[in-house]
């Protein structure tokens, strides 16, 4: 009977456990470029359709993240370190993140998840985490009430690598950006 006991536990699904957010990110920290395709979704409330974007993103640690648009038009943003440079229409322009805090807010996540900077998360958002190493949802919650007014909250998911991230805004626009690793 005992044996039996022992064989019925060890059959058992072992759960799990828990991550925290700090753990999830040193999982994902970049060593080296990450690159990946995108589809992104935009569902607007003042528009009747959704707006498709497709292109790659790329991430050269320690800072530098590259977002191509391919369709429905051609665009390229580049940020390193404050600076955003939009290349789109046949016209170069370099913005400050410091002087545009909403793209600051969107921008953060992505880089201080990939650089696995838990500093700099917890510094702009509350952070919760739901799942395991495999599969997994970091939920980021704005501090700054003046950005709570526009995001309600930024999720990311995915196992090994991020596969989604989805935006929330108050006036109930969505994001969904769906990736896959190239």
């Amino acid at each position: 009977m005992r044996r039996l006991l022992v064989l019925l536990l060890l059959a058992l699904p072992v759960p799990a456990l828990a991550l925290t957010p700090g753990e999830l990110l040193q999982g994902l920290r970049a060593e080296a470029p990450v690159r990946a395709r995108f589809v992104e979704r935009r569902d607007l409330m003042a528009l009747d359709a959704p707006i498709v974007v497709e292109g790659t993103l790329s991430f050269t640690p320690p800072d530098r993240l590259v977002r191509e648009d391919v369709a429905p038009e051609p665009a390229t943003y580049t940020v390193e370190g404050d600076r955003v440079r939009v290349e789109a229409k046949g016209g170069t322009r370099t913005l400050s993140l410091a002087a545009q805090p909403l793209l600051a807010a969107l921008v953060l996540p992505f880089r201080a998840t990939l650089q696995g900077d838990l500093a700099a998360i917890e510094g702009a958002y509350t952070a919760t985490v739901a799942g395991d190493a495999t599969d997994w949802r970091l939920d980021l919650v704005p501090k700054d009430q003046a950005l709570r007014r526009t995001i309600r909250t930024i999720g990311i998911e995915g196992g090994r690598t991020i596969r989604k991230v989805t935006i929330e805004a108050v006036a109930g626009d969505r994001i969904v950006t769906t990736l896959a690793p190239l």
